[in-house]
């Protein structure tokens, strides 16, 4: 199943039933649960890397009864991941909707497990603004990364995508975004929002 086997495929190759292929996932997933939350503590990480990973369960959204829409499970669900960008390390994970809570849940699990102040670096989703700044208290060189297209990249995709930054607290390591830093005011093309720290536009 690491490999990439479905449940069927691996209930057929070692001949037990689905149920009981289910069943050892259930205990897997909470005896690494339980193994990750005890061990993967107190780390020297120095650079982290934030992302969401969509999937569905039961049903695409658009599918769901209207009696089950927002529960989770059913639907949309999303994978939130805290990756250490050297050993790539899973530092800390949260399933869950996309919203502000679970950005909340993610930054405040990962900043308990570090020893040391991190380059954190997100995508330009708007949640984790504030629950960067409420887990770290403003002690985290953040940057959110977000992806421009232009007309022409639209119209091929094979072309790369031009990227830019938004530090949002205070410096963010050179090595780690690769911007050019500038103590101008952002522009409306930055899209950033307000929060507990200091911030500045880049661009690459």
């Amino acid at each position: 199943m690491v490999s990439g086997a479905c449940n069927a495929t691996t209930a057929r190759m070692t001949g037990v039933s689905k149920t009981t292929i289910l069943k050892l996932i259930v205990d897997l997933g909470s005896a690494c649960r339980a193994y990750h939350d005890a061990n993967v503590r107190g780390l020297e990480t120095r650079r982290l890397q934030a992302d969401e990973l969509w999937a569905f369960c039961y049903a695409r959204e658009k599918n769901v009864p209207e009696a089950l829409r927002g529960m989770l499970g059913y639907g949309d669900v999303w994978t939130w991941t805290a990756i250490d960008a050297d050993t790539k390390l899973i530092v800390g994970y949260h399933v869950g909707h996309r919203d502000v809570p679970d950005a909340h849940a993610l930054m405040s699990d990962v900043a308990g497990r570090l020893s040391g102040r991190v380059q954190l670096t997100s995508d330009g989703l708007n949640a984790y603004w504030h629950a960067v700044a409420l887990a770290f208290d403003c002690e985290v060189d953040y940057a959110m990364l977000s992806s421009r297209r232009t007309a022409a990249i639209r119209r091929c995709r094979s072309a790369s995508t031009p990227r830019r930054f938004a530090r949002v607290a205070p410096r963010p390591a050179a090595s780690a975004t690769r911007t050019w830093r500038t103590s101008a005011r952002p522009s409306s093309r930055d899209q950033t929002s307000r929060s507990g720290c200091s911030r500045a536009g880049t661009r690459a």
